[in-house]
């Protein structure tokens, strides 16, 4: 969102204006409303009215390049309809310097849910969109270390492990601290989510040197955690 300050108050055209004029940048129709509105406090012959133009020029040019070119989020491939729902579920960003379109969703940021301290991601390059990969990211925030080294599933009456995990760690001001672990995503990674979302009842357990943490897997993290692996292997499609 950009602003431009206001222009004042005074003389314009020989008249005393009385209304302040503020621009609000936003780049969507409401926004080219909002300028067009404004175009009638001006005169015409206003060098106001001048500058007012160039900007309306400019914004309108910015919106129609959004929308030729900066809208698109997927490559275009004639997926089946139920993939390509699943696709409009997720959350794009895209890099330019290392030409990487990541994927995630909406229901899974660890970072600001702590509810569910694992998620799943999907790269995908812009320059080859048939290298697509993902990753397992797990993610932990709190008072004092865990020192993660572990990830326990209890699905139902089965528990799987996953040992050896290397977390890295950060400290914040007040002295929270926060642990990452972000990993290749493996086969037996895919196999620990399946066994998640086919479970009627499931718990996460973050294992560390100096404690546990246990998370109840919701509904809606198995979904989430089916439409990931959906869009993962539909975006591997030859």
């Amino acid at each position: 969102m950009l602003f431009r300050e206001p222009l004042g108050r005074g003389a314009v055209g020989g008249r005393r204006s009385g209304a302040l004029f503020f621009y609000r940048w936003v780049v969507t129709p409401a926004g080219i409303g909002h300028l067009c509105a404004t175009k009638r406090s001006f005169h015409l012959n206003s060098r106001k009215f001048t500058i007012f133009q160039h900007e309306l020029l400019l914004a309108i040019a910015l919106l129609t390049g959004l929308m030729l070119g900066g809208c698109r989020t997927f490559p275009t491939y004639d997926y089946p309809a139920e993939q390509n729902e699943v696709l409009d579920r997720l959350r794009v960003n895209v890099d330019e310097v290392d030409r990487v379109r990541w994927f995630h969703h909406n229901s899974l940021d660890p970072l600001f849910n702590e509810e569910m301290p694992l998620e799943l991601y999907i790269g995908q390059s812009l320059d080859d969109p048939s290298r697509v990969w993902m990753r397992f990211h797990i993610y932990w925030s709190g008072n004092g270390w865990l020192f993660i080294h572990g990830l326990t599933l209890t699905a139902d009456s089965q528990r799987i492990h996953i040992n050896g995990l290397q977390a890295e760690g950060d400290v914040y001001y007040g002295g929270d601290v926060s642990e990452s672990v972000d990993i290749a995503f493996t086969n037996q990674h895919r196999a620990f989510i399946e066994r998640l979302i086919e479970s009627d009842h499931a718990v996460l357990r973050l294992r560390g040197e100096r404690g546990v943490k246990d998370y109840e897997v919701s509904g809606q993290y198995r979904i989430a955690f089916r439409d990931l692996l959906t869009a993962y292997d539909t975006l591997c499609l030859p």
